[in-house]
Parts: C-alpha cells; structure tokens; sequence
C-alpha cells in the first residue's frame, strides 16, 4: 500500500478472489484483467484444468460402464444364438461351425426315421384362431423336444404340425429302432396332455415309420404305420 498525499488518498494493488472461471464470468471479468503473475491467475488455471481432468475421468467411468453393459447384452445375445444354433443342427456340427471349418457330409448305412402328424390337423387350423393353433402346437412340440433329450434320437424338422425325428444319426447307434420306438410311445402319451381347441379333447398323433412324408396320406391314424419291407 502507498500513500498519496497529493490526493489523500491510499493506493494499492489487491486480487480479486476467484476460484474458477464461473466466477470470472459471474463479476464480468476476464483473465486478462488479473495481472500476469497474480497467483489468482494461476489459481483459477489449476481448478479449470483439475476440473476438465475429473470431467475426463467421469466420461471414462461412463464408457467403461456402457462397455460393460453392451458386454453383458453381448454374451447374452451370444448364447441364445448357440442355443439355436445347437436346436437347429447335431451339436459337433455346430462346434465345426462355430471354429470356422468345413462340415463333411456324413453317410449313416442304418437308421430308423419317424414322421408324425396331428390327426385333422386341417380341420382344427380351418375352426379356430391363428394363437390358438400356434399355443397347441408349442406345447406339444415342448413335450416332444424333451423326449428327443430323454431316448436320444435327433430332432430333424418341425414344418406346421409335421414333426421328424431319427435314430441312429448323427451318432450311429445300434439300438436305433427301439430309441424311436419308445419316442413314438412317449410321443402319443405327451400329445394326449395336449387339448383339441376345438372339441376340448386330447391331441392323436400319426405316427410313420421309415417312410416318405408323403405316405401320411395312406396311413392310419392314431397308429404306427411301418413299411411291408
């Protein structure tokens, strides 16, 4: 401080107390206006650049935690294409698939094949909604995909109410006829827990062996039907 006598007056030199930029802005100052080597300066730069390093460090956490979610959605997403992938075709075929190699067609000399259907099916499609036919047969086919697990036989396709298993593929088996056998068994059990949307009584099942789809026309219902050879 200095006194001036000539205006009797006290003179002297003072710093404004900021702390941040905001502030600067907030009494309509500028950096400019506090002296070069004011320490006010170098504070109001020490908190603006320790503020810009937490913002910096807040924006990291943040995507470190949508990386984490997306990673999570990621191996979920992940595994319901494997569970598809292993409904869809024999589990060492998926694997080969999976590791990017070629799957060699296989040859099976033995195998005993089921087709079967629901008994007038077109009837029940023509007298009731399209839910109720898609509930019918997702329950039916839940119950029979189970019993694929249980005698180890192959689901092949499921195409409207056709549904096709076979034994003895892709694991050769020699025990491949009495597998399906017993699935065609469980098969009629299951179907029966399964109600016609139209009269309220148990699902019949068609069942053919070892033969074309074609020949469901000719065979007889709530039966297995095997070829003459």
């Amino acid at each position: 401080m200095i006194w001036m006598e000539s205006v009797r007056c006290m003179a002297y030199v003072c710093s404004p107390k900021l702390r941040s930029l905001q502030e600067l802005e907030q009494r309509r100052m500028h950096l400019s206006d506090i002296a070069p080597h004011d320490t006010t300066r170098d504070l109001i730069l020490l908190n603006q650049q320790r503020l810009a390093e937490i913002e910096l460090s807040n924006q990291l956490e943040r995507k470190k935690e949508e990386l984490r979610v997306l990673s999570r959605h990621l191996a979920i997403e992940k595994k319901k294409t494997e569970t598809l992938l292993y409904a869809m075709l024999p589990e060492h075929v998926a694997n080969q698939l999976k590791d990017g190699k070629k799957v060699a067609a296989g040859e099976f000399k033995t195998c005993t094949i089921l087709f079967s259907d629901v008994v007038t099916f077109t009837n029940i499609c023509a007298a009731c909604q399209p839910i109720q036919i898609v509930t019918m047969l997702n329950s039916m086919y839940s119950k029979f995909d189970r019993l694929t697990s249980v005698h180890e036989v192959y689901k092949v396709e499921t195409i409207g109410d056709a549904y096709m298993v076979v034994g003895g593929v892709p694991v050769p088996v020699g025990s491949h006829a009495q597998r399906v056998a017993n699935f065609a068994l469980g098969m009629r059990i299951a179907a029966a827990e399964v109600m016609n949307p139209v009269t309220g009584e148990p699902i019949q099942e068609n069942c053919v062996f070892n033969v074309p789809s074609r020949r469901f026309t000719s065979s007889q219902p709530v039966a297995g039907n095997c070829p003459q050879q």
